[in-house]
């Protein structure tokens, strides 16, 4: 941000904006893992029974509620790197190992679940039974 051609008070307002939007990013993380966690609950101990039937539902709330952690610690990375401006966690040019860790592991995991329990669950309409 320092190289910029923009006027000073226009880096710190749109520096203030991008922390918001991280903080508004986290919030909206924080309550997606909330909302997953209790619908997990919810589901799967309340009424299990129920569920015992529809391997694709629950394929799917399964894979997501095992996203929500690795998508946490991408939102807080980012979070760390724009609040503390550590050129380690740079997303463009921080160290190889960070970047390695901290994103690609962690979207290759999301993502490798998502599609896995979205090809189980492509049957998914079969199996449910139409509401009177």
């Amino acid at each position: 941000m320092s190289d910029s051609t923009l006027p000073p008070d226009q880096v710190k307002r749109s520096g203030a904006l991008v922390k918001a939007g991280m903080v508004m990013l986290l919030l909206s993380w924080l309550s997606l893992a909330i909302f997953t966690l209790a619908t997990f609950q919810y589901f799967f101990i309340r009424h299990s029974m129920k569920l015992a039937g529809n391997g694709g539902a629950n394929n799917l709330l399964l894979a997501v509620t095992i996203s929500i952690p690795f998508l946490g610690i991408r939102v807080l990375e980012r979070l760390v790197y724009f609040f503390t401006q550590n050129q380690e966690l740079n997303p463009v040019a921080g160290s190889l190992g960070l970047r390695v860790g901290l994103e690609v592991i962690e979207e290759i995991i999301v993502t490798l679940s998502l599609i896995i329990s979205g090809i189980m669950a492509r049957s998914i309409t079969q199996s449910v039974e139409p509401r009177p």
